[in-house]
């Protein structure tokens, strides 16, 4: 899956990084299923 983030690289720092991850846990996964 892609996540998009909204600070630029240069200023991605470990906040950033822990924004993606919580993004990411809350996501409902459903493996090809519709």
């Amino acid at each position: 899956e892609i996540y998009v983030a909204d600070v630029m690289w240069p200023d991605f720092n470990r906040q950033a990084f822990h924004l993606a991850l919580k993004s990411y846990q809350s996501r409902d996964r459903r493996f090809g299923k519709v």
